[in-house]
C-alpha cells in the first residue's frame, strides 16, 4: 500500500514502522538498518513480535491488542525503557511511541522507535531501582531518611511517611518536626541517642513510640549512622526506621500462648514453674516458707465423656473463675493441664503459720468447690481432691515440690476423694507401693496369681442356699495376700479392672457349669461390674460370649453395680441395662443407700435387687436412723417388686431383725465367709 507523502518519513531521524490490525509490518523506513541491522524488505509482512524479546512477547501481544481496540497516541515505555531484538539477536534499549492512522477505512498503527540515550537509560534504571526500593520498604515496613545537619533539612522515603502517618505536604521536613511525632515519654531518650552518636562518632539504635496525627501509637526501631565532612564535623545522619508494632503484638500473643492456658486464661505449667522457682529463690534468701496446693477435680472426666470436650472446657473456665474468687490476695493460681490446678500461697516466717493458713484454705476449697453440673438427662457431681506440699519441708525445687503435692493428692483420690491431705514421707512410700502393685497386677494376671472366692447367700424365708457373690483374691508372689480394698481401686484407675472383671466373669461361669454337674440346686452367681466395663460398647457381647462359651444360661448370672455408678449417666445406663437384660442376666444395685439415687430413676432402672450396705446392718440394733433406712429400703423394694439382700450380716440378732422386716436374702459371715470354689462345693452341695 502506498501512503501520500510516505517518503517524508524517511527524513525522520527515528525508525518508523506501520503495522496493520493483524500486527503485520507493511512499511518501514530506512533507519531500521542503523537501529536493528535489518533491511526494510526483510521485515515486510512479518509480525511486529519478531522485534520483541521472547521474554516479553506475550505481554506485548496484550498491549498491542489493547491499543488496536482503543487507539490513542501514547508512549509505551513511560520513560522506563523497553528492549528490541537486533538482527544479531542481542537486545537494544529503545523508546517507543505509538499513534493511530486510518486510510480508506482501514486502521493502522504507526510506531516510532529510537535508541534510548545513555542518560535516559541511567534515569530509567534509577527510576526502577527507586520503585523497587520503595516497594521493598513498604513490604518490610522499613523507611529510610537522610538528615542534612548543616542545612537543617530532612528527607524521608514514602514508607517513612506511612509509618509516621503523615503526608509530605503536611510535614515540615526538619529535625524538630520529626521529634514532635515521638511519644513524649520516649522523646528525651531519642535525643540523647542522637547526640551521643554525634559526639562519639558512632551509630545508634533505639526503640521508641510514634504518635500519628490520628492518635494511633506505633512502635518503631530506629537506627542511624553519623557522616562527617573533611573537617570531621557531623554533617549528615542517614538512617532507617522499622515499624515493629505488629511484630511486638505477635510476640505478645506468642508469649501469652506460651505462658497462659487458652481455655481458662490462667497461667500454665511453664509460668507456674517460673513462679515457683522465683518464690523458692526469694524464700531461700529471706528464710521464708510457702506452700502449694495441687487440686484435681473428681469426676470431671464424666463431663468430657458424656458432653464432649467443649462442655468440659466451658466448665474448666467456670471453675477457674470460681477459684479466683476464693483464693486470697497475694496467692498465685495456675492450671497444669486437664483438670489440675495449682495454688501457690504467699510467704510466711513460721512453719505452723503456713500450715494453718494452707489448711484453712484447703477446707474452704473443699467446702466451696463441689458443684452439681446438670445436663439434659442427668447431673454430675464435681468435687476436688487436694494435695498440699510445704517449702522447704517437702521439696526444695519445682519438681520435688510438685511431686510431693501430687502424691498427697493421690492419697486423697485413693481414700474416697473430696478431701485434702498434707504430704508425708509415708505417702510417697505408699504411692511407690501402688505403682509397684499396678505393675505386678499385669504380671499376676498372666501367672495365675488371681483366684475367685465365693460368698454364699441364704434365703431368709427357707434358710437355704440361694446364690453367691464372686469375689476376686490376689496371692502376690512375694507380698502374699493383697486385700481387695487395696488393689481394686488401683485396678480401676489403671484400667486393669477390664481384664480382671472379665477373668471373674469367666471363672464364675465355669463355676456355675461345674456346680450344675454336681448339684440339682439352682444357683445364681453375682459378679461386680466396674464403670469402665459398663461404658464399653462391646460389654454386652463380651458377657454373652463368656456365658455361651461356658454353656450356661444368662439367668444364672447377676451383675452388681454400685449406686453411684448407675447415676453417673443415668439415661445411657438405663439403655445399657435393658440391653444386658435381653441376654437373661439379672441386675443388682450394690451398696444401696450410700449414694444419691433418685426415686424417679429407680422406677425406670431395669433392676431386680437392692443390696443394703453393710454400714446400715452393723448398727441395725443400735441406731434408729440406720434401722429406719433399712425398713424403708425393704419397703421401697417391695413396692417396686424388687428383692432385697442384706450384706455383712454377722449375728443371729441381725438375721432375726431382717427376717421380721421382710428382707429376702442374707449374705455375711454368719452364713459363710468367702471361700474357694472347691471348699464351697464341699460345704454346700
Amino acid at each position: 500500500m502506498q501512503f501520500p507523502s510516505i517518503q517524508l518519513l524517511n527524513l525522520i531521524p527515528d525508525t518508523v514502522l506501520i503495522v496493520n490490525k493483524k500486527a503485520e509490518i507493511i512499511w518501514i523506513n530506512n533507519n531500521i538498518t542503523n537501529l536493528l541491522g535489518y533491511l526494510p524488505d526483510e521485515l515486510l509482512g512479518k509480525s511486529i513480535e519478531c522485534l520483541v524479546p521472547s521474554r516479553t512477547r506475550e505481554k506485548h501481544v496484550n498491549l498491542r491488542n489493547s491499543f488496536i481496540n482503543k487507539p490513542n497516541k501514547r508512549s509505551m515505555n513511560q520513560g522506563s525503557g523497553l528492549w528490541a531484538v537486533h538482527k544479531k539477536n542481542h537486545e537494544i534499549p529503545v523508546c517507543i511511541d505509538l499513534n493511530h492512522y486510518e486510510e480508506s477505512g482501514e486502521k493502522f498503527t504507526v510506531c516510532s522507535i529510537r535508541l534510548l540515550s545513555e542518560q535516559e537509560l541511567v534515569a530509567s534504571t534509577m527510576q526502577k531501582l527507586h520503585e523497587r526500593l520503595e516497594f521493598s520498604q513498604s513490604l518490610a515496613h522499613v523507611g529510610t531518611w537522610d538528615w542534612d545537619i548543616t542545612n537543617e533539612t530532612l528527607a524521608w522515603t514514602d514508607e517513612t511517611y506511612r509509618i509516621f502517618g503523615v503526608k509530605p505536604q503536611e510535614f515540615k521536613a526538619t529535625y524538630e518536626a520529626f521529634l514532635f511525632y515521638i511519644h513524649a515519654d520516649d522523646r528525651q531518650a531519642v535525643i540523647d541517642a542522637v547526640n551521643d552518636a554525634i559526639n562519639n562518632d558512632s551509630s545508634y539504635s533505639i526503640k521508641h513510640r510514634v504518635i500519628r496525627p490520628s492518635g494511633e501509637i506505633r512502635e518503631v526501631l530506629e537506627k542511624g549512622q553519623v557522616l562527617r565532612d573533611e573537617n570531621g564535623k557531623a554533617s549528615r545522619i542517614i538512617g532507617a526506621v522499622l515499624d515493629i508494632t505488629e511484630l511486638n503484638q505477635s510476640k505478645e500473643k506468642l508469649e501469652k500462648l506460651a505462658h497462659y492456658d487458652e481455655k481458662t486464661q490462667l497461667p500454665n505449667r511453664v509460668l507456674c514453674r517460673k513462679e515457683i522457682e522465683i518464690r523458692i529463690s526469694h524464700a531461700l534468701l529471706n528464710n521464708k516458707k510457702f506452700a502449694i496446693l495441687f487440686i484435681d477435680l473428681d469426676h470431671f472426666k464424666n463431663i468430657n465423656d458424656t458432653q464432649g470436650h467443649l462442655a468440659g472446657d466451658e466448665f474448666l473456665h467456670e471453675m477457674s473463675q470460681k477459684l479466683l474468687t476464693i483464693i486470697p490476695k497475694g496467692m498465685f493460681l495456675a492450671i497444669l493441664g486437664g483438670d489440675e490446678f495449682i495454688i501457690i500461697t504467699d510467704y510466711s516466717d513460721d512453719e505452723e503459720e503456713i500450715k494453718n493458713k494452707v489448711t484453712r484454705l484447703a477446707k474452704q476449697l473443699i467446702l466451696l468447690i463441689p458443684t452439681k453440673k446438670s445436663y439434659e438427662n442427668f447431673s454430675i457431681d464435681i468435687t476436688a481432691s487436694i494435695g498440699i506440699a510445704l517449702y522447704p519441708n517437702h521439696g526444695n525445687n519445682f519438681t520435688s515440690l510438685l511431686s510431693s503435692a501430687d502424691n498427697a493428692m493421690y492419697q486423697v483420690k485413693n481414700t474416697g476423694r473430696n478431701n485434702y491431705a498434707m504430704y508425708h514421707p509415708d505417702i510417697e512410700q505408699k504411692r511407690l507401693r501402688e505403682l509397684q502393685l499396678i505393675s505386678d497386677m499385669r504380671t499376676g494376671l498372666k501367672k495365675g496369681q488371681f483366684t475367685v472366692h465365693y460368698q454364699a447367700k441364704q434365703s431368709l424365708k427357707t434358710d437355704e442356699l440361694i446364690g453367691c457373690e464372686a469375689l476376686i483374691r490376689w496371692q502376690h508372689h512375694t507380698l502374699g495376700n493383697i486385700p481387695p480394698l487395696e488393689f481394686i481401686s488401683l485396678a480401676e484407675s489403671s484400667g486393669l479392672i477390664i481384664p480382671i472383671g472379665k477373668f471373674v466373669l469367666e471363672q464364675s461361669c465355669l463355676f456355675i457349669k461345674q456346680w450344675q454337674a454336681h448339684s440339682d440346686k439352682s444357683l445364681v452367681v453375682s459378679v461386680n461390674v466396674s464403670a469402665l466395663q459398663l461404658k464399653d460398647p462391646l460389654f454386652k457381647e463380651e458377657v454373652l460370649q463368656v456365658i455361651n462359651s461356658a454353656g450356661i444360661s444368662g439367668h444364672n448370672i447377676e451383675l452388681e453395680l454400685t449406686e453411684s455408678l448407675l447415676m453417673e449417666n443415668i439415661e445411657a445406663t438405663i439403655q445399657t441395662l435393658h440391653d444386658l437384660k435381653e441376654i437373661g442376666v439379672s441386675i443388682s444395685i450394690d451398696d444401696f443407700g450410700t449414694g444419691y439415687s433418685s426415686l424417679s430413676y429407680l422406677q425406670k432402672l431395669p433392676v431386680d435387687t437392692l443390696k443394703i450396705d453393710k454400714s446400715f446392718i452393723d448398727s441395725l440394733s443400735s441406731s434408729d436412723e440406720d434401722t429406719w433406712i433399712v425398713i424403708n429400703t425393704i419397703s421401697l423394694a417391695s413396692g417396686l417388686k424388687l428383692k432385697t439382700v442384706a450384706e455383712g450380716v454377722e449375728t443371729q440378732e441381725q438375721k432375726s431383725i431382717l427376717a421380721d422386716l421382710g428382707c429376702d436374702i442374707l449374705q455375711g459371715y454368719l452364713y459363710s465367709k468367702p471361700i474357694p470354689k472347691n471348699e464351697f462345693f464341699m460345704k454346700f452341695k
